[in-house]
Protein backbone atom coordinates (compact mmCIF):
# COMPACT_ATOMS: atom_id res chain seq x y z
CA UNK A 1 0.00 0.00 0.00
CA UNK A 2 0.63 3.21 -0.59
CA UNK A 3 2.21 5.97 2.15
CA UNK A 4 0.28 9.16 0.78
CA UNK A 5 1.85 11.06 3.87
CA UNK A 6 5.51 10.23 2.44
CA UNK A 7 4.60 10.73 -0.94
CA UNK A 8 3.34 14.39 0.59
CA UNK A 9 6.65 14.63 2.31
CA UNK A 10 8.90 14.24 -0.61
CA UNK A 11 7.21 17.80 -2.12
CA UNK A 12 9.06 20.73 -1.97
CA UNK A 13 7.64 23.09 0.43
CA UNK A 14 4.73 20.55 1.94
CA UNK A 15 3.82 21.74 5.50
CA UNK A 16 5.00 17.83 6.72
CA UNK A 17 7.96 17.67 4.58
CA UNK A 18 10.99 16.12 6.54
CA UNK A 19 14.32 18.70 7.57
CA UNK A 20 16.56 15.87 6.73
CA UNK A 21 18.47 16.94 3.65
CA UNK A 22 19.51 13.70 1.48
CA UNK A 23 22.19 13.78 -0.92
CA UNK A 24 22.62 11.70 -4.37
CA UNK A 25 24.92 9.45 -5.48
CA UNK A 26 23.00 8.20 -8.48
CA UNK A 27 24.76 9.48 -12.09
CA UNK A 28 21.95 12.09 -12.78
CA UNK A 29 22.74 13.88 -9.89
CA UNK A 30 23.89 17.08 -11.52
CA UNK A 31 20.94 16.71 -14.14
CA UNK A 32 18.28 18.88 -13.83
CA UNK A 33 14.91 18.51 -15.88
CA UNK A 34 12.37 21.17 -16.50
CA UNK A 35 8.98 19.05 -17.57
CA UNK A 36 6.73 19.99 -20.49
CA UNK A 37 4.12 21.39 -18.29
CA UNK A 38 6.72 22.88 -15.83
CA UNK A 39 7.27 26.64 -15.21
CA UNK A 40 10.21 27.62 -13.32
CA UNK A 41 12.34 30.82 -12.93
CA UNK A 42 15.62 31.47 -10.86
CA UNK A 43 18.94 31.61 -10.70
CA UNK A 44 20.84 28.33 -11.36
CA UNK A 45 24.45 27.70 -10.88
CA UNK A 46 27.04 24.57 -11.37
CA UNK A 47 24.31 22.34 -13.45
CA UNK A 48 26.18 19.60 -15.10
CA UNK A 49 23.06 19.10 -16.97
CA UNK A 50 20.27 21.07 -17.47
CA UNK A 51 16.79 20.05 -20.06
CA UNK A 52 14.44 22.11 -20.76
CA UNK A 53 10.82 20.58 -22.19
CA UNK A 54 9.19 23.42 -20.26
CA UNK A 55 9.34 26.85 -19.65
CA UNK A 56 12.42 28.40 -17.62
CA UNK A 57 13.16 32.36 -16.42
CA UNK A 58 16.54 31.78 -15.50
CA UNK A 59 20.08 32.84 -15.05
CA UNK A 60 22.37 29.87 -15.34
CA UNK A 61 25.97 30.42 -14.76
CA UNK A 62 28.77 27.50 -14.61
CA UNK A 63 26.72 25.15 -16.72
CA UNK A 64 28.07 22.35 -18.52
CA UNK A 65 25.18 21.20 -20.73
CA UNK A 66 21.94 23.06 -22.00
CA UNK A 67 19.42 21.66 -23.86
CA UNK A 68 16.27 23.06 -24.94
CA UNK A 69 13.64 20.48 -26.41
CA UNK A 70 11.27 21.63 -29.29
CA UNK A 71 8.90 22.20 -26.24
CA UNK A 72 11.56 23.94 -24.30
CA UNK A 73 11.28 27.73 -23.92
CA UNK A 74 14.56 29.47 -22.17
CA UNK A 75 14.55 32.72 -21.16
CA UNK A 76 16.82 34.71 -19.50
CA UNK A 77 20.86 34.45 -19.34
CA UNK A 78 22.99 31.17 -19.72
CA UNK A 79 26.78 30.47 -19.50
CA UNK A 80 27.33 26.39 -20.55
CA UNK A 81 30.00 25.17 -21.83
CA UNK A 82 28.10 23.15 -24.76
CA UNK A 83 24.06 23.74 -26.21
CA UNK A 84 22.25 21.98 -28.26
CA UNK A 85 18.57 24.57 -28.70
CA UNK A 86 15.44 22.80 -30.65
CA UNK A 87 13.07 24.76 -28.88
CA UNK A 88 13.02 28.78 -28.18
CA UNK A 89 15.87 30.76 -26.59
CA UNK A 90 15.62 34.30 -25.72
CA UNK A 91 18.34 36.61 -23.75
CA UNK A 92 22.16 36.36 -23.53
CA UNK A 93 24.02 32.94 -24.34
CA UNK A 94 27.36 32.02 -23.82
CA UNK A 95 28.49 28.65 -25.36
CA UNK A 96 31.80 28.24 -24.42
CA UNK A 97 32.75 25.28 -26.70
CA UNK A 98 30.02 23.97 -29.02
CA UNK A 99 26.48 25.50 -30.11
CA UNK A 100 24.09 23.13 -31.99
CA UNK A 101 21.09 24.39 -33.01
CA UNK A 102 18.30 22.31 -34.84
CA UNK A 103 15.58 23.34 -37.21
CA UNK A 104 13.33 23.40 -34.87
CA UNK A 105 14.80 26.75 -33.14
CA UNK A 106 13.97 29.85 -32.44
CA UNK A 107 16.89 32.10 -30.41
CA UNK A 108 16.41 36.12 -29.93
CA UNK A 109 18.92 37.96 -28.12
CA UNK A 110 22.50 37.79 -27.71
CA UNK A 111 25.16 34.49 -28.60
CA UNK A 112 28.89 34.16 -28.10
CA UNK A 113 30.33 30.59 -28.71
CA UNK A 114 33.22 29.03 -29.54
CA UNK A 115 32.27 26.47 -32.23
CA UNK A 116 28.84 26.45 -33.81
CA UNK A 117 26.55 24.32 -36.06
CA UNK A 118 23.39 25.88 -37.26
CA UNK A 119 20.86 23.10 -38.97
CA UNK A 120 18.70 24.64 -42.16
CA UNK A 121 15.06 25.81 -40.80
CA UNK A 122 16.66 27.34 -37.67
CA UNK A 123 15.18 30.76 -37.29
CA UNK A 124 18.11 32.98 -35.26
CA UNK A 125 17.43 36.88 -34.61
CA UNK A 126 20.71 37.44 -32.37
CA UNK A 127 24.00 39.53 -32.35
CA UNK A 128 26.41 37.05 -32.74
CA UNK A 129 29.88 36.45 -31.78
CA UNK A 130 33.25 34.22 -31.94
CA UNK A 131 35.00 33.16 -28.94
CA UNK A 132 38.05 31.66 -27.98
CA UNK A 133 37.78 27.83 -27.20
CA UNK A 134 39.16 27.45 -23.69
CA UNK A 135 41.62 25.07 -23.67
CA UNK A 136 42.37 23.09 -20.93
CA UNK A 137 46.00 23.24 -18.97
CA UNK A 138 46.80 19.47 -19.57
CA UNK A 139 46.22 20.34 -23.82
CA UNK A 140 48.08 22.98 -23.64
CA UNK A 141 50.70 21.64 -21.68
CA UNK A 142 50.39 18.30 -24.06
CA UNK A 143 50.98 21.07 -27.35
CA UNK A 144 53.52 22.92 -25.95
CA UNK A 145 55.90 19.46 -25.54
CA UNK A 146 54.77 18.12 -29.09
CA UNK A 147 56.38 21.83 -30.10
CA UNK A 148 59.71 21.17 -28.49
CA UNK A 149 59.69 18.14 -29.90
CA UNK A 150 59.58 19.02 -33.31
CA UNK A 151 62.08 21.74 -33.15
CA UNK A 152 64.57 19.68 -31.05
CA UNK A 153 64.01 16.73 -34.19
CA UNK A 154 64.47 19.17 -36.48
CA UNK A 155 67.77 21.12 -35.08
CA UNK A 156 69.35 17.33 -34.93
CA UNK A 157 68.33 16.84 -38.46
CA UNK A 158 69.42 20.20 -39.57
CA UNK A 159 72.93 19.35 -37.48
CA UNK A 160 72.92 16.46 -39.24
CA UNK A 161 73.87 17.84 -42.98
CA UNK A 162 77.65 18.43 -43.67
CA UNK A 163 78.91 21.63 -44.41
CA UNK A 164 79.59 20.38 -48.19
CA UNK A 165 75.83 19.65 -48.12
CA UNK A 166 75.42 22.44 -46.98
CA UNK A 167 77.59 24.62 -49.65
CA UNK A 168 75.85 22.68 -52.70
CA UNK A 169 72.34 23.66 -51.02
CA UNK A 170 73.07 27.37 -50.96
CA UNK A 171 74.61 26.99 -54.54
CA UNK A 172 71.89 25.48 -55.73
CA UNK A 173 69.62 27.89 -54.56
CA UNK A 174 71.89 30.69 -56.11
CA UNK A 175 72.02 29.12 -59.46
CA UNK A 176 76.07 28.43 -59.22
CA UNK A 177 76.20 24.86 -58.63
CA UNK A 178 79.18 23.43 -60.00
CA UNK A 179 77.49 20.19 -60.03
CA UNK A 180 77.61 18.35 -63.41
CA UNK A 181 74.45 16.54 -62.21
CA UNK A 182 72.55 19.68 -61.66
CA UNK A 183 73.25 21.28 -64.58
CA UNK A 184 69.90 20.69 -66.44
CA UNK A 185 68.57 21.74 -62.90
CA UNK A 186 67.21 24.81 -62.79
CA UNK A 187 68.24 26.73 -59.96
CA UNK A 188 65.41 27.56 -57.26
CA UNK A 189 65.51 31.18 -57.53
CA UNK A 190 64.79 30.98 -60.61
CA UNK A 191 62.02 28.56 -60.21
CA UNK A 192 60.56 30.82 -57.67
CA UNK A 193 61.10 33.59 -59.94
CA UNK A 194 59.27 32.10 -63.03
Amino acid sequence: MIDRNRLRNDIPGHANMSTEIHTSNHADSGRLTIGRDITLSGEISSCHDLVVDGTIQAELKDGINLEISETGLFSGNAEVQNAIVSGRFEGTLVVKNQLIVRPSAQINGTIEYGKIEIESGARINATMAVREIEQTVEAIDASSTQNQYIDSVADENLGAIADNEMNDIIARIEGESEDESHTHARPFSSVANG
